[in-house]
This record gives structure tokens, sequence and C-alpha cells, in this order.
């Protein structure tokens, strides 16, 4: 779907359905710097910038956005596009801000007051910025959305509820609350950029030029809202993915321990072994001896079945 073919949604009938209002759209540009005169909509959209860049206008104000940035617009707030890059593809996930996903809600995830904010006006400022792996992890959950509305069932609205509450949850780890501190918001960024770019060389430095502040403001900054040290925090971020790594595929402990970003195996497994006080083998054997503790069950269970 083009952005211009949005404007022309039938936004009665959108809310009017009765299965559960949540759609998502695909959009590109037909050509590069084409624009979207303002527009309000009858539902409200979330919308995430998968590729290229854009400009978009809300409330009297710009924003240059970039792929992974991203922002809800509610219903009757008027805005509109301009300055499209032609690769531009944004992902909007629609839905009515009136109906609650229990299951989102008893996630208490900060988000939550974006998306459901009541009586409050709230504007369609950047929420927050999606490092890659998080992008491609929320445009797959979306990509399902889109899949349940093209099958067009009324016994898909758990499906969707599910999905859609699994998407914010995605979106929620990189949200930034508009009253944040300025400092706790550039620690969160810091975050994401620790995130994205784990298998590199991460300095405190480095983290300080991209908080935009001096690497003693950083580390005292970081104490005071995570307790513990940057490199203490990166080390259990590296840590925790190469646990998941290690439960889940057949990667050898060297291959491992480069794509998390230790020096080497041994690295790694000295790092395992302060943090988790096991060894990265003993992890991959209690997931073996897991998975096959579970095939035998399912084998008991059939074989009783059976008799």
């Amino acid at each position: 779907m083009k952005l211009r073919e949005l404007i022309l949604l039938d936004n009665a009938k959108y809310l009017a359905d009765k299965r559960l209002p949540i759609t998502v759209t695909r959009m590109r540009y037909s050509r590069a710097n084409e624009t979207v005169p303002p527009h309000t909509h009858e539902f409200a959209e979330l919308t995430i910038v998968a590729k290229g860049k854009i400009t978009h206008f809300h409330d009297g104000k710009e924003d240059k956005l970039h792929a992974g940035d991203f922002f809800i617009i509610h219903p009757g707030a008027v805005h509109a596009y301009e300055g499209a890059s032609r690769d531009i593809l944004l992902y909007n996930l629609l839905f009515d801000p009136h109906i609650l996903i229990p299951a989102l809600v008893s996630a208490r995830l900060p988000l939550l007051a974006e998306i459901y904010p009541g009586d409050d006006k709230h504007s369609a400022d950047v929420l927050g910025r999606l490092s890659k792996s998080a992008l491609r992890s929320a445009t797959t959950i979306l990509d399902l959305i889109g899949h349940e509305n093209a099958r067009q069932r009324k016994t898909n609205a758990p499906a969707l509820a599910h999905l859609f509450a699994a998407a914010i949850a995605e979106l929620s780890s990189t949200y930034v609350p508009p009253d944040s501190h300025r400092n706790e918001s550039a620690l969160f960024k810091v975050c994401t950029f620790i995130d994205a770019n784990l298998t590199e060389p991460l300095t405190i430095s480095l983290l300080a030029q991209a908080a935009g502040m001096s690497p003693r403001t950083l580390q005292r900054l970081f104490n005071d809202l995570f307790g513990t040290d940057p490199s203490i925090y990166i080390q259990h971020m590296r840590t925790a993915r190469a646990e998941a790594l290690l439960a889940s595929t057949d990667q050898k402990l060297a291959a491992i321990a480069a794509n998390c970003g230790f020096h080497d195996a041994s690295h790694m497994s000295k790092t395992f072994k302060r943090l988790r006080g096991v060894t990265p083998g003993e992890i991959r054997r209690r997931a073996n001896n897991c998975g096959k503790s579970s095939v035998g069950q399912k084998g008991q269970g059939s074989q009783q079945g059976q008799t």
C-alpha cells in the first residue's frame, strides 16, 4: 500500500468491524520526495520506519526520521509527510486505543501510557529508535499480524491480541519516556547502542561520546540508574546473548565468543564462571539434557497412548 492510499482508507468501516481492530499496512512511495498532505485518522497509528528516511510534520514541528524510529499518532491528530527517500518503507500498526488488550495491560510496560493515553494529550514525537536486530524482530511480528489480517477469520482475534502485545513489548525496550531527565534519556540510548554493537570493542570513551557526556559523568549516572558500572553491564549483555546461542544453536564456542564480543572462548569461559558460576560447556549440556528429557517424556506419553 502506498502512503496516499492510507488517506483513502475507510476509517468508519475499520472501527465498525466486529473483529479485533488491529491492522498492519506496509507503505512505500511511488517515487522519491513525494508528499502526503496534512490529514487525520479515526484510529491510532503506530508507525515504524523500516527503511530509508522521511520528514514527519506534527504539532507545528518536524522530525527527520530514520530506520528504526517509531512514534504514535492518536485519533484526530493532524500530521503529514514529505521528502521521503526512494527506499522508504513504513509499517503502520493501526489500532483502537479504547479497546484494551489484557495481555498487554497486565505487563505494565512503560509504553502503555502512549498506547492507551486516556484523556491525556500526547504528541507524535519519536518515542525511540530500534536497533537493527530489534527492528527485524518488530517487523517480523508486524508481518505476522498482516498475515492474520489477510486470513480474515473472526477466530484470529486471540492471535492478533498476542501479536500486538509482542510488538509493543519489543518497542518498549527502547522507549524513552517524554518526561525522562535528559541524562536518563541519554543512558537509554547508550543501552540501545550497546545492544546493537556487542561484537565491537566498547570503551567508556566511546559510550560517553554516544551519550554526549564525559566518561566520569557516564559512569556516575550509570551506577545511579542501573546500580552497576557500564563495563559490567556490557559483560552481562554479552553473557546473556552467548547463553541464548549456547542453548539454541550448535555453534562452536569460538564462534559464539566472536559473535558476542568476547576476545576468545577462554575469555568467554572466564566471564561465565565469574558472572554465572558455570562454564559455557555446562550451560550447553544442561540445555541438551533438557531437550532430551522433553523428547523422552513425549515418547513415553506416545507409548502409553498406544497400549
